[in-house]
């Protein structure tokens, strides 16, 4: 009996994590998590061209694309030739309209001419996911958890 009663409290002296250690999550099941996020997200902003304005940006990018150059003054406002200024500063603000989204506009068209409105939809769905996934890769990186980056990234 002795002999018994000593393996008994050895067995109960153990700790807990010893006797049974949690199974590592597979690392398959990272990269399902990621691509189900990334097609959600992707799904999500799917949506149909809102802007009011798309056909401006889309006409600009494609003077941006053809001439290589902005178009000054902008051939597609209707205010451009109405004679001088309406307000002190308003080629300024003019200049700065044209400058700042070139970028965007000349992608937009190239997007457009490649597959019309669905790569414009396209486009846009691609940049808003790397966008949230680069929200979630500061956030793995700050906390150094998987789901809270992921949590991150889809808020």
């Amino acid at each position: 009996m002795p002999a018994r009663s000593a393996s008994r409290a050895r067995a109960l002296s153990r700790p807990a994590a010893a006797a049974k250690a949690p199974t590592p999550t597979p690392r398959w099941l990272y990269a399902a998590i990621l691509a189900l996020a990334a097609f959600y997200l992707m799904a999500r902003f799917s949506t149909e061209v809102g802007d009011t304005d798309a056909w401006w940006h889309l006409k600009t990018g494609q003077y941006i694309v053809e001439h290589h150059a902005l178009p000054v003054p902008d051939p597609f406002c209707y205010t451009t030739y109405r004679g001088g200024p309406a307000y002190p500063g308003e080629q300024r603000t003019r200049n700065f309209n044209l400058r700042h989204e070139w970028l965007a506009q000349a992608a937009m068209y190239l997007a457009w001419a490649g597959a019309g409105y669905t790569g414009l939809v396209l486009l846009k769905a691609l940049l808003l996911t790397l966008f949230c996934g680069l929200v979630g890769l500061v956030a793995w990186r700050r906390t150094g958890g998987f789901y809270r980056a992921v949590g991150a990234a889809l808020a």
